[in-house]
């Protein structure tokens, strides 16, 4: 009977680097896209409407991930340090 072969962790490690590594490779290759290519073509009214979608998405996007580590953490009495 053959022996179930698992990844190894270091398998496994270099494959989820790989993988957020091409995921950052694409974003940035559509972000230049969009704004090297599209951007320019685009008419005033809809420059402001994405200029202020833009702004949201930059400041709301860290706002978020802190609510979320927050509410990973969990509500902890006041006075109470986890060290």
């Amino acid at each position: 009977m053959p022996m179930e072969t698992r990844p190894t962790p270091r398998s496994r490690i270099a494959a989820a680097v790989a993988a957020a590594l091409a995921f950052t490779a694409g974003y940035i290759l559509v972000l230049y896209l969009f704004f090297a290519w599209l951007w320019p073509r685009l008419p005033d009214w809809a420059v402001m409407i994405a200029f202020v979608l833009l702004a949201i998405f930059v400041i709301g996007s860290p706002i978020v991930a802190l609510a979320r580590i927050g509410n990973a953490l969990g509500k902890r009495p006041p006075g109470r340090r986890d060290n």
